[in-house]
């Protein structure tokens, strides 16, 4: 215990200055860089790398456009990065989450979700990549949070006794980072930002879905109470066969032999008494025993991550750490194995070729005790293989190199002119008008310069990646249907779809643009699963009213059936089942009636059986 109470505290601030500082720099020198984090749900994976990213709480880090002291390690790094940003750099971003046997594009606002071997290629460079998923042009810090924002509100999460929001899969965003080479222009390095948030360590047996109150006291804090198990064992059960995937996907990763070397450092927000990890950070051949924590009352203080920074050059496999040994592993060359799930195809190759951080966070508290040794079992066993990190370039394109020549003379010829300006205020001269000339030719410079910037940012920026996007939109539209990315802010009333799977939830907008809607084949609005002709209708009335009539189809109000010609009024947050479709209504700036609420898929369709 007096050892616990005489250790440093470090927050998040400390981890960047400890590490970050050197990512960022490897990333813009060209490098691959992975950082891992890996432990129980819970744990503080999430926040050691992202920091709070609840979007219902105010602190969570793509709300805010300056630093804050909760920001992990990735929003501190692309924040640096693009205020280095200049003109030639780009900046893209993939991200995405592979849950069980599938891979699902977040960055996709149609939601695109493949078999995980579908696509897997590796690119020119010899880094694992999956083609189709869209790699996304980011233009400044502002426009990553938005993009981020709305591509994590995609990702598959479920309550667990762990964790009110945990992720149900292995997350894996990619920032890549390019900018011309000062000794040569026409060339740019390509660095590589992997940020992979694994899924929870826990035995999926132990796993339950959990039911919390979620509480909002009057300084604005939110706490999520957990009240115990959900009463539908269904749910546990799913939960528990995708558990035991994600169990294996993290045990075929897991196979490691010798510890070659470690970095030890405490995290983030760790009260004294509870501060138990080995600080400042030691290189140690020999790992130190930490000390187990007492007991500790989440409620009592900020959420914590204790995380164990294994800061290595390379790879931690057996069969890497075999090969090795033996004098065989060559960067660039497969591992044989490893093959079974998608963590290990994914990154065994990308991680032969980078510089890898691993932060393995761990709960104080003595009820996970044994999850506690399961992870620093793992990081002690975790191999240091000393290998150089590849470096990535890529040659500018002739127009990219045509538009950094004609910005570059024109830098010039606007330093030629300062040069004269400064000149002709040293004369005394009762000529004004080259003065004034110098300062129009500079103005006028200065617009074309502004516009020349603005022209390479836009090509950096690849104007026709929004093609396929406008593709997509276009062909839902065909069928009167909106995608959600476009139309969200739309003033008339819609349904909404809703889906048990939350990455498939609020996807598509069904827009009530004429006075009356007709839903069905050949209808104003055409759904897949309604074949059949004025499967219903909805009216826009002039008081503002919105009706809803039965048809030949099916059609639910709230979990009552709408009898054919038959009419009800709809209020915001009615729930409506017509065919296979499960929606919600909507219109901005309608209030819902008194005690209202968004159901869920699964009070929705709960409603309707």
């Amino acid at each position: 215990m007096g050892q616990a109470e005489s250790m440093e505290l470090i927050n998040q601030n400390a981890v960047f200055e400890q590490c970050g500082n050197e990512i960022r720099d490897n990333v813009l020198a060209g490098d691959a860089v992975v950082m891992f984090a890996y432990g129980l749900s819970g744990s503080g994976k999430t926040y050691t790398v992202f920091g709070p990213d609840a979007p219902d709480v105010p602190e969570a880090w793509f709300k805010h456009m300056e630093p804050i002291e909760a920001w992990g390690l990735l929003p501190r790094i692309a924040y640096d990065i693009f205020k280095l940003k200049s003109d030639g750099w780009s900046v893209k971003m993939k991200y995405f989450q592979n849950v069980v046997d599938i891979v699902r594009d977040l960055m996709d606002p149609v939601g695109q979700e493949r078999v995980y071997k579908n696509g897997m290629r590796r690119d020119q460079d010899g880094f694992m990549d999956i083609e189709w998923c869209k790699s996304v042009p980011i233009k400044d810090w502002k426009d990553l949070t938005d993009k981020f924002q709305e591509a994590n509100s995609r990702k598959a999460i479920s309550p667990t006794q762990f964790n009110h929001q945990s992720t149900r899969g292995h997350c894996i965003m990619v920032l890549e980072v390019e900018k011309p080479k000062d000794e040569n222009p026409d060339m740019k390095s390509k660095g590589r930002l992997y940020v992979c948030d694994l899924a929870g360590t826990e035995p999926a047996a132990d796993i339950y879905y959990a039911m919390y109150e979620k509480k909002v006291f009057d300084d604005g804090t939110i706490e999520h109470e957990l009240k115990g198990p959900h009463p539908d064992q269904k749910r546990t059960k799913e939960l528990q066969e995708q558990g035991k995937k994600i169990n294996l996907s993290l045990s075929e990763m897991a196979q490691v032999s010798e510890r070659r070397g470690a970095w030890f450092q405490t995290p983030p927000l760790l009260p004294p008494s509870l501060n138990f990890a080995t600080s400042p950070a030691i290189r140690s051949a020999s790992p130190h025993t930490l000390p187990m924590p007492p007991a500790y009352h989440p409620a009592q203080y900020p959420r914590v991550t204790t995380a164990l920074l294994i800061h290595t050059l390379s790879q931690f496999f057996l069969k890497m750490a075999q090969a090795y040994k033996a004098g065989k592993l060559v960067p660039g060359k497969s591992i044989p194995g490893c093959n079974s799930f998608f963590l290990c195809r994914f990154l065994k190759d990308t991680l032969l070729q980078s510089k890898v951080f691993l932060f393995c966070a761990i709960r104080p508290e003595v009820t996970y005790a044994k999850y506690t040794f399961a992870t620093l079992g793992f990081a002690k066993n975790a191999s240091v293989v000393q290998l150089k990190p590849k470096q990535a370039s890529v040659a500018a394109s002739p127009a990219e190199r045509k538009l950094m020549q004609e910005l570059a003379d024109m830098k010039a010829m606007f330093e030629q002119l300062a040069k004269e300006r400064d000149k002709l205020k040293g004369q005394v001269t009762t000529n004004d008008d080259g003065g004034e000339l110098n300062q129009e030719q500079e103005q006028q410079l200065q617009t074309m310069l502004a516009a020349k910037q603005k022209q390479i940012e836009e090509l950096m920026l690849g104007g026709g990646k929004a093609h396929d996007l406008e593709q997509q939109k276009q062909e839902y539209a065909r069928r009167g249907i909106s995608l959600a990315h476009f139309a969200s802010g739309t003033e008339h009333p819609y349904f909404c779809n809703l889906d048990e799977d939350s990455y498939r939830s609020k996807r598509y907008l069904y827009v009530l643009e004429k006075e009356v809607t007709v839903f069905g084949q050949k209808g104003d609005i055409q759904p897949m699963s309604m074949l059949i002709k004025a499967f219903c209708s909805a009216r826009v009335e002039e008081g503002g009213e919105v009706t809803m009539t039965g048809g030949n189809g099916d059609t639910y109000v709230n979990g009552s059936k709408v009898a054919k010609g038959a009419t009800v009024a709809l209020q915001v947050y009615d729930r409506i089942i017509m065919g296979g479709e499960l929606l919600m209504f909507y219109w901005k700036d309608h209030e819902p009636p008194e005690g209202a609420h968004e159901f869920s898929a699964d009070e929705a369709m709960a409603e309707y059986q």
